[in-house]
């Protein structure tokens, strides 16, 4: 048995690319049901060129546009359009701010999360109030609030200028 590593490689590579095709068959756009398709119309005449890994996660994307109600389907499409209309620089900052939360502590993120949701939960008028308020006070003076409010060994806010370091210039 000379050539047993061979043989067991080649089982394992027509055992890879017999798997890998079945992948490839599922994700077929003729193997997609008629919701799928009805939904992923948009991707129909370049489904087949689409990397897998994207037919994949446009997959996971109907899937969990089904499962929403007809109310949070209108709620989407309206924050759809809302983003659509957003300038491109504004949308690559949201997407920055997005990516620097992804990277925060766990418990920081929900931590800003129960803020946030308790932020919304206030009435229109007093959140708009907030807002004003946030807007007419200085830099100086809101850095001097989120440092208040920062924990003792958190990081300190990523755009936060540099200050000398005392006795340096």
């Amino acid at each position: 048995m000379k050539n047993k590593p061979l043989l067991v490689f080649l089982t394992l590579m027509l055992t890879a690319c017999l798997y890998s095709g079945s992948l490839y068959a599922e994700s077929a756009w003729n193997a997609l049901n008629a919701d799928e398709q009805k939904i992923l119309q948009p991707y129909a005449e370049r489904w087949d060129k689409l990397p897998e890994q994207q037919r994949q996660r446009l997959r996971k994307g109907a899937k969990r546009w089904m499962d929403l109600s007809p109310n949070q389907r209108k709620k989407m499409k309206s924050r759809f359009k809302r983003w659509n209309k957003l300038p491109s620089h504004k949308r690559q900052k949201i997407r920055k701010r997005y990516q620097r939360f992804l990277r925060l502590p766990k418990a920081q993120r929900k931590q800003l999360r129960n803020q946030f949701n308790r932020f919304k939960a206030l009435p229109k008028e007093r959140r708009q109030h907030l807002r004003e308020q946030w807007r007419d006070i200085s830099p100086k003076q809101r850095q001097h609030f989120l440092d208040k409010r920062r924990p003792p060994n958190s990081m300190p806010h990523q755009n936060r200028p540099m200050r000398p370091m005392p006795g340096r210039r």
